[in-house]
């Protein structure tokens, strides 16, 4: 495929659904086993006291790192990895059917109010739209969420078995069907706003790189629109004249969108910590922990500041910021590509 021919974004009308979510099968369950040992190790680290007294910083990270490799043993990086992919599966169709939507919606609304710039625009919508694509997944991720981490964070030695089924009796045995959902109010209140941030983020950012480098005549509209250019006055015929001879291509566009999605990769995990912290704890715990009754959120927020202060809701913050960057730099990657290579042959 031209990279260079087609690096305006692809409208989701034009995808082969089929193709798109089977390839997107492999690639994204592929993308989610390379990084699920940074995901393990945040949890931990969120979750578990460290004697270290390092809960927030890299050394706390490694500290955990030995830990578990100590404790269990490589696969111990990969506790609950099978229930993520399985529940995965049906969460990822939801929320980028529903992200694709909400954006060519959302989209037309927002470029009608004229905002001040392209980055502003572009943030709002994609902001917009990636709150609701993450909230209309929530009922898949909650228990998922609930079941993976409560196994990454067991205590068992190296050579037992317990997997994602045996975890769902415990649950239900001890809490009934409620308990698949426990935390699913911090839930929305973490998924939703980090999913809007990190969008929003993303588009801002890409819209001033985009600018940067290309000049001001070079707006990323069309590549969020997917409009093909069409030369209306002599600027657009000669686009050198306002972007210092630059021309968007295909390599340049990819490289952009990668540093973009960094960016808000470290934004979205460093602003939306504390609430993963806070959710973290409440879906770990088990109730006999709490005289057999379900934690609440505010007895958590307060044993939290009892342990540790303001510090202590950015307990693992380090890796959820590197894991959070580079998933979205995967996965956008992963995104971009899967759209480009899966647009429906012309009749």
């Amino acid at each position: 495929m031209d990279l260079d021919r087609n690096v305006a974004d692809v409208d989701w009308e034009a995808l082969d659904k089929a193709k798109f979510f089977t390839s997107g099968l492999f690639l994204f369950s592929g993308a989610t086993t390379l990084l699920y040992p940074l995901s393990v190790i945040k949890t931990r680290q969120m979750v578990l006291d460290d004697p270290s007294g390092h809960r927030t910083g890299l050394r706390g990270s490694y500290y955990t790192s030995k830990t578990i490799l100590q404790t269990n043993g490589i696969l111990g990086f990969y506790r609950g990895i099978g229930t993520v992919i399985f529940g995965a599966i049906p969460a990822r169709v939801l929320y980028l059917s529903t992200l694709e939507a909400a954006k060519s919606s959302i989209g037309k609304i927002v470029e009608g109010i004229g905002l001040s710039s392209d980055a502003v625009t572009a943030g709002m919508t994609s902001f917009l739209a990636g709150g609701v694509a993450s909230l209309s997944s929530q009922a898949i991720v909650v228990p998922v969420d609930v079941v993976s981490q409560r196994l990454m964070v067991s205590k068992r030695e190296q050579g037992k078995t317990h997997g994602g089924l045996q975890e769902v009796r415990k649950l239900l045995a001890a809490d009934g069907f409620k308990g698949l959902y426990r935390g699913f109010g911090i839930s929305l209140m973490t998924y939703v706003p980090s999913s809007a941030v990190w969008w929003s983020a993303y588009a801002a950012y890409k819209e001033i790189f985009f600018q940067s480098v290309f000049g001001p005549k070079s707006s990323s509209r069309r590549e969020r629109s997917g409009d093909e250019p069409q030369p209306n006055s002599a600027d657009d015929e000669n686009p050198t004249k306002e972007s210092n001879g630059a021309q968007p291509k295909g390599a340049s566009v990819l490289a952009l969108q990668t540093l973009s999605a960094l960016c808000a990769g470290l934004t979205s995990g460093f602003l939306t910590n504390p609430l993963d912290v806070v959710k973290t704890r409440l879906q770990t715990m088990e109730s006999k922990e709490t005289g057999n009754q379900a934690p609440r959120l505010r007895s958590i927020v307060q044993e939290l500041y009892r342990e540790g202060g303001v510090a202590n809701f950015y307990r693992g913050v380090a890796p959820r910021m590197i894991n959070v960057a580079l998933w979205g730099t995967v996965m956008v990657s992963v995104y971009e590509f899967l759209k480009r290579s899966s647009v429906k042959s012309a009749p």
